[in-house]
């Protein structure tokens, strides 16, 4: 009778093989990946080479690059279909052009390229601002990645935000940082508990910090808009109490009037100043201000919630960002024309 001699595999050997096993498959999962990532940044870099020719080409018929599209095909100044950008499933674009510049974005899980008119495509610097690709999350995270950016327009897009948005930033009042999105047909409110015409677009009316940052907001109206100051500071912004503490002076509660008299008080964020008034707020809670002395005002007729008058007071703000009067009788209108902001310059 035959007999065969049956040997299993140890423990030890099984362990070696799987050990060997493993590290074969990282090393292919590694190689793919690299793969990939090259292929896409390859889609990205292709991508904007081919279309910077054919903007090129529109611009040798035009005279002139798009300065819009629609969709993907250039709709002013001139209406042409054949210099139709065109772009590989799953890279995302912005494009922003003057008549004689343009700078286009291509995006996709491998990163952002970018290419202009005299430059060939290579990986765009992220939250910089410059596109809707690489949009910064507010004009003070801006400030702090870029300081030495110079104040103008910017992409921003918080976390709040559906869609990035061209805001102004300040880079220099402060220590930079303090942005702005005009508001010239909006939704007028007069309490800070409304909803306003930037609360879709994920902004809110401004918290004002400071005087420098009341200047920021006089410099950027009457020199970058050319607007009216009157038209955009009708109130104080969003300053405003929901209630009076058993500190404040004089007055008794009756609705809707409050009855806190806050003429004795400086009218900024104790918390932050040192000293100031009691109850006054901006919606987080942080840094507010309206003046470094004692006013008439607030007297004691204040609106819960509501806004302090600026213009719409007979008051004026100043080029140095100093206030000349605000009311508290009752509660004032934004009117439709208004500032908004991230507000995240603490």
């Amino acid at each position: 009778m035959l007999k065969f001699n049956k040997k299993a595999f140890t423990v030890i050997e099984l362990l070696v093989v799987i050990v060997v096993i493993s590290i074969i498959a990282a090393i292919v999962i590694v190689s793919y990946n690299n793969f990939s990532s090259r292929a896409s940044v390859a889609s990205l870099q292709s991508d904007l080479t081919n279309n910077s020719l054919t903007l090129k080409l529109y611009y040798n018929s035009y005279g002139s690059f798009p300065s819009t599209l629609n969709g993907l095909c250039p709709s002013a100044p001139n209406v042409d279909n054949q210099y139709c950008l065109k772009f590989t499933n799953g890279n995302n674009f912005s494009y922003s052009s003057t008549s004689t510049t343009f700078q286009l974005y291509a995006s996709n899980s491998a990163g952002t390229y970018i290419i202009t008119e005299s430059t060939t495509a290579v990986a765009a610097s992220m939250g910089d601002g410059s596109s809707a690709l690489t949009a910064a999350t507010s004009g003070y995270a801006l400030k702090q990645a870029y300081p030495s950016k110079s104040s103008g327009y910017y992409w921003i897009k918080s976390a709040s935000m559906p869609n990035a948005l061209q805001m102004y930033v300040d880079m220099t009042l402060d220590g930079g940082g303090y942005d702005y999105y005009a508001i010239t047909s909006g939704t007028a409110v007069s309490y800070s508990t409304s909803s306003h015409s930037g609360t879709a677009l994920g902004l809110d009316l401004i918290y004002p910090r400071s005087q420098n940052h009341w200047k920021s907001m006089y410099n950027f109206v009457s020199t970058v808009l050319s607007g009216s100051l009157s038209s955009y500071f009708q109130t104080t912004y969003k300053i405003s109490a929901s209630s009076k503490s058993a500190s404040v002076p004089a007055g008794t509660w009756s609705s809707p009037n409050l009855n806190g008299n806050y003429a004795t008080y400086i009218m900024r964020d104790p918390t932050y100043y040192g000293s100031g008034a009691p109850d006054f707020k901006v919606p987080d809670n942080g840094r507010w201000w309206l003046r470094d002395s004692t006013f008439g005002e607030p007297n004691g007729d204040y609106f819960a919630n509501g806004f302090l008058g600026l213009y719409a007071a007979g008051g004026v703000l100043n080029s140095d960002g100093s206030l000349s009067g605000f009311n508290d009788a009752g509660t004032y209108s934004t009117g439709t024309t208004y500032l908004l902001s991230t507000n995240a310059k603490p």
